[in-house]
């Protein structure tokens, strides 16, 4: 609520009629912190921390796609980030990766030198816009409050096997970010989830 622009509450009367109210909450945190005996902003080490990991994880997961064992890679990334991946490190994450032979940046580019440019190019959009799209959809289904249990049930029942590591990073990373309120605010969230997404995946695939 303190990094958003509107609070909007909805007032429910008997019958069943309601009513909306919005307040704009410019300038809100410095009298809801004292008030509350909080701090209204966020800690910038901890968001650094938190977009170093999720780069690192996002890294591997393109560094994999371009990998000739690409199970065995999906593997070696699940293992790396270990059983609460909100406790890894950007740092750990590519320690870890480089350690089982799977360095995230130089591995990236040795697919892309053995076949022309143009074809490199086109694959490398048609992957990293795949994977915004799927970035979105999961983002979505978070910012409407759907369960993540729900979200982690419907990927076991995917047939691909190698693609459900990728697809559970992708919602543990989604689940990690606050769910708005407010459409604004709500696809605001899906945007920004959609291109982080994708920046890191055109990133991990560049020279």
């Amino acid at each position: 609520m303190l990094d958003g622009k509107v609070l909007a509450i909805r007032f429910f009367f008997e019958g069943g009629n309601f009513a909306d109210a919005t307040f704009d909450l410019f300038g809100a945190g410095n009298a809801i912190g004292p008030a509350l005996k909080i701090e209204t902003s966020a800690d910038p080490n901890i968001v650094a921390h938190a977009r170093d990991r999720d780069e690192a994880v996002i890294i591997s997961t393109t560094v994999c796609q371009s990998s000739p064992d690409l199970s065995a890679c999906l593997g070696v990334m699940t293992n790396c980030m270990g059983a609460n991946p909100s406790q890894l490190t950007g740092e750990q994450m590519r320690s870890c990766m480089a350690e089982h032979g799977y360095p995230l940046e130089p591995l990236a580019t040795k697919k892309v030198g053995t076949m022309p440019q143009a074809k490199a190019d086109a694959i490398l959009t048609k992957n990293c816009t795949a994977l915004g799209g799927l970035a979105r959809s999961i983002m979505d289904k978070r910012q409407g409050g759907v369960d993540m249990s729900q979200i982690m049930s419907a990927i076991e029942s995917i047939s691909n096997e190698e693609f459900k590591p990728v697809a559970r990073s992708m919602v543990i990373m989604a689940y990690n970010t606050p769910r708005w309120n407010g459409e604004e605010l709500k696809q605001q969230a899906i945007s920004d989830f959609s291109n982080q997404v994708q920046v890191a995946c055109y990133q991990g695939n560049t020279p």
